[in-house]
């Protein structure tokens, strides 16, 4: 995996070069049909930059974001989704450099969070509305996430989509994180729904996680008795 985002990473690189130094000559050629390259090899680019993030290059992350934001700003101007969506991610990466708990919160890193809480950190702190409990239970670390629930994490934050932590665990089929949040209070999230009209139970279907769902159902019932 690591040598593979290595590949990917240089291959995105070479080409981002070339985009920048004739971005108008480069598309011209590039949307002719060769999908690598152009606005589809931007979007690559972001996908890689996505990998390099989830490997804990987040400094590769922001650098190839970057590199991305200005070639689509110059064929298609700040109004464009795909500019729109590089902006949000480039801003989440930025942030997530300058927040050491949520960075470790991502990665896992129990230790370090350990040491951060007891130095001081913001157990609730946000970015993009997004708490460090959040990444921990998109990455599916449920020991980062035990931690912070343990020092007062709020299990029923939401993000900016109104997507509680239980709908996010349930959705990535962590069901660990799922029993961890389900015991700690978040049963009252079961039917709770985001702006998409989503539920815990109704990503976990949409995701078959059959496991999930199971779990999900009993609480359910106990809940309900």
């Amino acid at each position: 995996m690591i040598l593979r985002n290595s590949i990917l990473t240089g291959a995105t690189s070479t080409c981002l070069r070339n985009l920048e130094t004739n971005p108008a000559g480069a598309f011209q050629v590039y949307n002719t049909g060769v999908h690598v390259c152009g606005v589809d090899f931007t979007t690559w680019s972001m996908n890689v930059a996505m990998v390099s993030g989830n490997l804990g290059e987040n400094s590769k992350k922001r650098e190839l974001l970057e590199r991305a934001l200005a070639i689509f700003e110059s064929a298609y101007g700040t109004d464009y989704p795909h500019t729109e969506m590089c902006q949000k991610e480039l801003a989440e990466v930025r942030a997530l450099i300058n927040s050491p708990l949520h960075l470790s919160a991502k990665r896992g890193d129990v230790d370090a969070m350990t040491q951060l809480l007891d130095d001081g950190a913001e157990v609730e702190m946000e970015i993009n509305g997004k708490t460090s409990l959040y990444y921990a239970c998109e990455k599916g670390h449920v020991d980062a996430a035990r931690l912070l629930v343990k020092r007062g994490a709020d299990v029923h934050r939401t993000d900016s989509n109104n997507c509680t932590l239980l709908l996010v665990a349930c959705g990535f089929g962590h069901i660990e994180i799922v029993q961890l949040l389900l015991d700690s209070g978040a049963v009252s999230d079961l039917d709770r729904a985001d702006n998409d009209g989503d539920t815990p139970m109704s990503c976990a279907n949409e995701e078959g996680h059959t496991a999930v769902v199971d779990l999900l159902e009993k609480y359910a019932s106990e809940s309900d008795s």
